[in-house]
C-alpha cells in the first residue's frame, strides 16, 4: 500500500488523487481495506466487501467536494425544489441504499417530485416503494424486435396519466439511462437501445407541445474530443508552520483515443439517434436534420464492424471507408474537411483520419443540442464513480491475480482513478445544471 500511495504522491505531473489523498478520511478507510486479511476469496463475499469500501468512498468524496469551490458550486443546486416535474427514468429503480447513479437519481427525483416511473431490468427487492413511485420491470428494451414496444408501453402510460391527473404547467421529462460497455455485442445494443427508444418517442409524443416535455441522457467523458484540454485543480492547504500555500494539480479528461474509440463512437450515436427524434418533434428544419441522418448513417456504418472486430480500433481502421472528403456526401455533411486542430497534428494515417472524423462528429453535437436545450441535453461531466459496474469486475480479477493480494489488487484500480473521479452525488448533480432549472 505504501509503494502504491508514493507512486501517486510522486508521480508527475500532480494530479487530482493528490488531493483527493490529503484527506484523512478518505485515505483511512483505503489503508483499512489494505491492512485487512485475505482469507475472503469467494467471489460473492469479496465482492460485498469491495462494494461496501465503495460506498464509504463515495459518501467521503462527495463531503470533500461539498466543502471545495471547485465542485461545491454544482453540489449546491441539489438543494433546489423540482416539484414540477413527472420524471420517467430508464435503467433506473428505487433503493434504499443506492450504490449507481440511476439509482441516486431516483432517490432525489422520488424527493423532489409528485410522479416518478423506474424501469429496469429487475425489480427493487426488500424495499417498500414510495407512494409516488411506479416500477416497471423490463429486459426487452434493448431488444431488436420487442424494444420499441416495451419503451412504447410505458412512455404511453406515462403520458396518459400525466395529461389527466397534472397540470401544464408540470413537464414531463425521460432521463435515458442506458449504456453498454460489456458484454455480448455492447456496442451494438448501445445503438438498438437508443433506435428502439426513438421510434417509441416519436409515436408516444408526436402531438405533444414540444413545451411539455424533455429528454436527458445520461453522458460520459469519453465521447470528449481527443483534444479536450485538461482541467487544472488549485489545491489551497497550510503547511507545518500554518502558512497558507497552493499547488496547481491536473486533472486528466477521459476523452476519444483509440482504445475506447468503438465504446465512444456508440455513445455518440445514441446521443444522435435520439436527438434526431426530438428534432422530428420539435420541427427542426430538413436541412439540419439530413446533416445528422448523414452522421448516423456513419456511425451505424462503423458500428456494425464492432460485431466483428469488438474493441478492435485497428480492425476498425482496416475495414471502415471515410467518407468524409465525398464530394457527393459533402452536400449533407457538416464537415467538410479534417483540420490540424481536430487531430492536434497533420493528418497522415487513416487511424488520424477516423480520430478527427469523430472529434468532429463530438463537436457537432454540442451546437446540436444548444438548438435542443428546451427539449434535450447529454449530461456532461461524468468521468468515473465507484460503482458496481466497477466493483464487480474488479473483484473477480482480484481474486484471479497472482501477483498481488486481491484487496492491493482493488486498491490499485481505485487510488490511481482518484485523478479525475467524482463522486456519484456530483455525477447526480450534473444532470441539473443551474441555466436549465
Amino acid at each position: 500500500f505504501d509503494d502504491l500511495l508514493s507512486s501517486i504522491q510522486e508521480a508527475k505531473p500532480s494530479t487530482l488523487a493528490i488531493w483527493r489523498l490529503s484527506n484523512k478520511s478518505i485515505l483511512d478507510i483505503l489503508k483499512a481495506f489494505a491492512a485487512e486479511k485475505n482469507d475472503d476469496r469467494i467471489y460473492e463475499r469479496f465482492a460485498l466487501k469491495t462494494q461496501d469500501l465503495f460506498d464509504r468512498l463515495n459518501s467521503l468524496l462527495a463531503e470533500q467536494e461539498r466543502n471545495n469551490y471547485y465542485f461545491s458550486p454544482t453540489l449546491s443546486i441539489t438543494n433546489y425544489s423540482r416539484k414540477n416535474e413527472f420524471s420517467v427514468i430508464f435503467g433506473g429503480k428505487y433503493a434504499t441504499t443506492p450504490q449507481s447513479i440511476p439509482e441516486s437519481l431516483v432517490s432525489r427525483l422520488v424527493n423532489e417530485n409528485p410522479r416518478i416511473y423506474t424501469v429496469s431490468r429487475s425489480n427493487p427487492t426488500n424495499v417498500d416503494l414510495p407512494l409516488n413511485l411506479r416500477h416497471f420491470q423490463s429486459e426487452l428494451l434493448t431488444d431488436v424486435n420487442l424494444g420499441k414496444g416495451e419503451f412504447l408501453k410505458i412512455l404511453n402510460t406515462a403520458r396518459d396519466e400525466w395529461q389527466k391527473w397534472f397540470s401544464k404547467t408540470t413537464k414531463l421529462v425521460i432521463y435515458f439511462t442506458l449504456g453498454f460497455y460489456k458484454g455480448e455485442n455492447p456496442f451494438m445494443k448501445n445503438m438498438i437501445t437508443a433506435g428502439n427508444f426513438r421510434e417509441a418517442l416519436l409515436e408516444s409524443f408526436a402531438d405533444l407541445d414540444s413545451n411539455s416535455w424533455r429528454v436527458v441522457v445520461t453522458g460520459t467523458d469519453a465521447t470528449r474530443p481527443s483534444t479536450y484540454k485538461d482541467d487544472t485543480f488549485e489545491h489551497r492547504k497550510k503547511d507545518k508552520s500554518g502558512k497558507k500555500t497552493k499547488k496547481t494539480l491536473l486533472i486528466p479528461s477521459y476523452k476519444i483515443e483509440e482504445r475506447n474509440y468503438a465504446y465512444a463512437l456508440s455513445k455518440l450515436g445514441q446521443f444522435y439517434v435520439i436527438a434526431n427524434a426530438v428534432m422530428q418533434l420539435t420541427g427542426t428544419a430538413k436541412r439540419k436534420r439530413r446533416k445528422v441522418e448523414s452522421i448516423l448513417k456513419k456511425v451505424h456504418t462503423y458500428v456494425n464492424l464492432t460485431k466483428e472486430g469488438g474493441n478492435s480500433f485497428d480492425y476498425l481502421v482496416e475495414h471502415s471507408t471515410l467518407h468524409l472528403h465525398s464530394t457527393r456526401a459533402s452536400r449533407l455533411n457538416p464537415f467538410k474537411r479534417l483540420k490540424k486542430e481536430e487531430t492536434g497534428k497533420k493528418s497522415s494515417s487513416r487511424s488520424v483520419d477516423l480520430i478527427a472524423e469523430l472529434n468532429l462528429i463530438s463537436r457537432y453535437l454540442d451546437r446540436l443540442e444548444t438548438s435542443l436545450q428546451d427539449n434535450f441535453m447529454v449530461v456532461r461531466g461524468i468521468s468515473i464513480c465507484y460503482t458496481p459496474l466497477h466493483a464487480k469486475p474488479w473483484s473477480e480479477n482480484a481474486l484471479k491475480c497472482t501477483t498481488m493480494t486481491p484487496r492491493l489488487f482493488v486498491l490499485k484500480q481505485i487510488m490511481p482513478r482518484l485523478k479525475n473521479a467524482i463522486s456519484i452525488e456530483q455525477a447526480v448533480a450534473l444532470h441539473f445544471p443551474r441555466h436549465r432549472l
